[in-house]
């Protein structure tokens, strides 16, 4: 079966969690794994457990006596078949690449990195993310943004009451957290839409939802919410709305307006109703 798992280290490594001692050159360890057979592993895994093969390099550096340690991975999983609800994901690949830092054992960061899944020559979703965290100060933020086709994630994740012959999605999301504050912007975007969601039938249809949202305390703030929707190249008016909602009181206040909303938008809701 051959090697599966190797490590090396060219210098002695330092980990700093406190004060450490100066001197130490700068050190680098690597850890690669090739050809990792989940199935010959199903016994520890467990007879659910996914099936295919799995690689990956590592790198990690220390810096600064310690006191920083940069980090790049690259993973590939193959030949992934799976249970996925009803479905079975089949020939799958999954791909990772990313890079970042831990500096004091307290900042964690991602400072870059990008996934695909592919079912056989399909691309189903690509994306990115980036990650920091403070421990110490228990604040941080993530933003992740992915794009895909729809029919074949459909196919592996069907929707009730959701057919799609084309139309392709795009979703990003920041997240920011501290003690005191939270808050998060979300944008979705569905671009030539072909297909039915119930019984409306949607030919080239995109719509686009766009929200902003805080919380201080007991308050949760939506400065910006938009939906904007239409039919091929004719626009189809937009929905604005904004307000703010007290959790402890079990009240508050929210504004809308309505502009230019017409047929292009509206006309595949309201055609099963006529």
């Amino acid at each position: 079966k051959g090697e599966w798992l190797s490590g090396s280290l060219d210098r002695p490594m330092n980990l700093a969690w406190g004060s450490a001692p100066p001197g130490f050159r700068e050190s680098r360890f690597t850890l690669k794994l090739a050809r990792f057979q989940l199935a010959e592993w199903q016994a520890l895994l467990g007879s659910n457990a996914p099936a295919g093969m799995l690689r990956a390099d590592l790198m990690v550096s220390s810096e600064r006596d310690g006191r920083l340690l940069k980090y790049d991975l690259k993973a590939m999983a193959s030949q992934l078949s799976a249970a996925v609800g009803t479905s079975r994901f089949r020939d799958g690949t999954f791909e990772f690449s990313g890079n970042g830092s831990i500096t004091d054992f307290n900042v964690f960061a991602l400072s870059q990195s990008a996934f695909a899944i592919r079912q056989g020559n399909t691309q189903l979703t690509a994306g990115s993310a980036v990650v920091d965290w403070q421990v110490k100060a228990e604040s941080g933020g993530v933003q992740v943004s992915a794009e895909g086709e729809l029919p074949p994630l459909l196919g592996l994740f069907p929707v009730a009451g959701v057919q799609s012959e084309a139309g392709r999605f795009k979703a990003s999301v920041q997240a920011n957290q501290s003690p005191s504050r939270s808050s998060a912007n979300v944008s979705l975007n569905l671009d030539g839409f072909l297909g039915r969601i119930q019984q409306s039938r949607l030919a080239d249809y995109r719509s686009t939802i766009k929200l902003s949202a805080t919380r201080i305390a007991d308050v949760v703030s939506i400065p910006s919410f938009t939906l904007s929707a239409g039919s091929g190249t004719a626009p189809g008016g937009t929905i604005d709305a904004s307000g703010k909602w007290d959790t402890s009181k079990q009240n508050g206040e929210f504004d809308y307006h309505i502009a230019s909303l017409n047929q292009s938008a509206l006309d595949p809701w309201l055609a099963p109703l006529l």
